[in-house]
């Protein structure tokens, strides 16, 4: 690749079907390692970059000095995406044009699995991550396919997997009354549909989001049942599992009412415990994700850690 990236490994990394995941690139000469060689090489070689993520499900740039969100924003600019607003129900802080900080939820919280914004009608493809900080301990950034996710729950429940393949997936969400960052899911309603008027916010929930439906709870949160989620997927022609049925914060259930079984949920965290990868931060990483094949979570760690995210559609 124009001599200026080199494949490497990291110790994390776990290899399916003979492919790693994520593929590690640092510079071809260390002593050149700026954030604008990093750009030149994104520039010089973004046909085959795209064509690793597609393979890998993730890409991670280790090794330049990548210094600050401005130098970030620049590498996301140079792959020529379009830029998408993040919509979602997490706490954070536009630093940059097209950069937001990771969610700020304490650090002691874990993030489930999930593809970002899954629960909106238009998600993104891609998130990019810039490490600004690495956290002292733990807050390990996590992966897993979710074709390989889809494979390891056929294996452990097939008649659960089928069941849910036909009737699909209700969630459940309560967006606070006041925005909070101690909540993962800390954004009010009225910040995440921009508007406080019950009305046209149930409208434009319906118009944006996977809403079944919306009501106005009497201490003012918003309960948003979402769904019928269809939760196995085929995207790209690769059939697979979008929707997390096991997660923290949110009343999932099978959309005929039915509940999750406890021991398919089981299953679920086996799996992902099995296939993720957890990869921990080092300063100046950036970390690029196909969010339409491959799901991110954040191990609880301790502070300070500062994560930068960027979307693309």
């Amino acid at each position: 690749m124009e001599e200026l990236f080199v494949e490497s490994r990291i110790e994390e990394e776990k290899v399916f079907d003979g492919v790693v995941l994520p593929k590690t690139l640092r510079p071809a000469d260390p002593l050149r390692a700026s954030a604008t060689k990093l750009i030149e090489g994104v520039l010089k070689n973004k046909e085959q970059l795209n064509g690793l993520l597609m393979k890998h499900g993730a890409i991670l740039f280790r090794g330049f000095d990548v210094q600050d969100g401005g130098d970030f924003r620049r590498v996301v600019e140079i792959f020529g995406l379009e830029e998408m607003p993040y919509l979602g129900a997490s706490p954070r802080v536009k630093v940059d044009d097209k950069v937001y900080t990771a969610n700020e939820a304490p650090l002691d919280q874990f993030i489930n699995f999930h593809h970002e914004m899954s629960l909106m009608r238009k998600y993104p493809s891609r998130v990019f991550f810039f490490c600004l900080t690495p956290p002292p301990e733990g807050g390990q950034t996590c992966l897993a396919r979710s074709t390989i996710l889809l494979r390891e729950m056929e294996r452990l429940q097939p008649e659960f997997v089928s069941k849910l393949g036909r009737v699909g997936m209700l969630a459940e969400l309560i967006y606070p009354k006041m925005s909070t960052t101690q909540l993962i899911v800390g954004r009010n309603w009225q910040s995440v549909l921009g508007t406080d008027d019950p009305v046209e916010a149930e409208k434009l929930a319906k118009k944006t989001m996977v809403c079944n439906s919306f009501e106005i709870t009497e201490d003012g949160s918003a309960k948003i049942i979402f769904g019928p989620l269809d939760v196995i997927r085929t995207i790209r022609g690769d059939r697979l599992w979008f929707n997390n049925i096991a997660s923290d914060g949110q009343k999932v259930s099978l959309a005929d009412g039915s509940p999750i079984p406890p021991e398919a949920s089981d299953a679920f965290r086996e799996a992902l415990n099995k296939i993720c990868v957890e990869v921990t931060w080092k300063k100046g990483d950036i970390l690029l994700v196909d969010n339409l094949s491959t799901q991110h979570a954040r191990r609880p760690g301790k502070p300070p850690r500062q994560i930068l995210v960027s979307l693309s559609s």
